[in-house]
């Protein structure tokens, strides 16, 4: 076994428990003895990588800068030396895209080396396409102002992730960000597509639920929203995550049901300003409003200015008599 395999098994050995700075000293003499060792710089710069990321743990924004800068430029050497590797290419966007840096169309650069090297790679799509959707959301909040669907880096970070998926790789974190992608671009449709397939890969996450909740809320879906906020809300330790988006829920159901009932959909239920909850519910059972009778959709929209109560799905009105103008 040569001198550069001996060292580079021990610097390994180091990095694997956590010993970076002693590993950087094991790497260095790797180097040493042979400076053109791409990957002795490369496993150097996870070090200072991981060193960083202790600094960053501990609010030590000097030695974090420090150490992301020194694993930059060993990253750097291992490309030169070895530039069809996506591994390094990777390694190194992630510094780039991270919040000491947030250089996002230089990460985004990184990726797409990294694609080009091992395009059948979907975690590689993933990154690019979280990355790009990072850079339409600063274009569009801090630097030109407008709306998100003008950045062509938006669908691009769609198609991207989209590509995740379809190479087989699928996993929470595709769907959440997608979703989340989906939410800044009002497509809240599509956006509750991607976080029920998240809560089909963890039924326990509360994020999933609540951002399924909200995006059915802006639907007017109201009911179904609930039951997400309701699986929040029994998952959180406090019971406390959505317990307000809940309540805004039952409050706008409260004043929809009451509206209603003021009129004639059915003489035999009395208006109340504030109804109470019996009457709510003897009410829910005198008239079933929860589905469109022609399609059987449940994206029952209140029209207030019009007066009115549609089918969201296919547009027929259930109701032009919603209350008295």
């Amino acid at each position: 076994m040569d001198d550069r395999q001996d060292e580079k098994n021990k610097c390994n050995s180091l990095y694997n428990l956590g010993r970076y700075e002693e590993a950087i000293e094991c790497y260095n003499k790797a180097i040493e003895i042979d400076s053109s060792y791409a990957s002795a710089w490369y496993r150097k710069g996870l070090c200072f990588y991981n060193l960083g990321k202790e600094a960053e743990w501990n609010d030590d924004e000097d030695k974090e800068k420090e150490y992301y800068d020194k694993a930059i430029k060993c990253y750097n050497t291992a490309i030169k030396i070895e530039p069809k590797n996506p591994e390094y290419w990777i390694s190194k966007g992630k510094i780039l895209e991270g919040s000491l840096y947030e250089c996002l169309e230089k990460a985004a650069e990184c990726y797409d080396k990294a694609i080009k090297l091992e395009p059948n790679s979907g975690y590689y799509w993933f990154l690019k396409g979280r990355v790009l959707f990072g850079v339409a959301y600063v274009k569009s909040n801090f630097i030109d102002y407008l709306d998100i669907n003008e950045h062509k880096e938006y669908e691009e970070g769609i198609e991207c992730i989209h590509t995740a998926i379809k190479l087989g790789l699928e996993k929470f974190e595709y769907w959440i960000d997608m979703g989340d992608m989906l939410v800044e671009q009002e497509r809240y449709g599509e956006a509750i597509e991607c976080f029920g397939k998240a809560t089909e890969f963890k039924p326990d996450h509360i994020y999933a639920w609540l951002e399924k909740g909200k995006c059915l809320e802006e639907l007017e879906r109201y009911e179904e929203a609930i039951e997400c906020y309701d699986n929040s809300i029994e998952l959180s330790s406090d019971g406390s995550c959505g317990k307000e988006e809940k309540e805004n829920c039952l409050r706008i159901l409260e004043k929809y049901d009451g509206l209603i009932g003021k009129n004639s959909f059915n003489k035999d239920y009395e208006y109340r300003e504030d109804p109470s909850s019996s009457e709510l519910e003897r009410y829910k059972d005198s008239i079933d409003i929860s589905s469109c009778s022609f399609c059987g959709s449940t994206n029952i929209i209140t029209d207030y200015e019009r007066n009115e109560i549609v089918c969201g799905n296919c547009g027929i009105v259930i109701s032009d008599n919603l209350y008295d103008k």
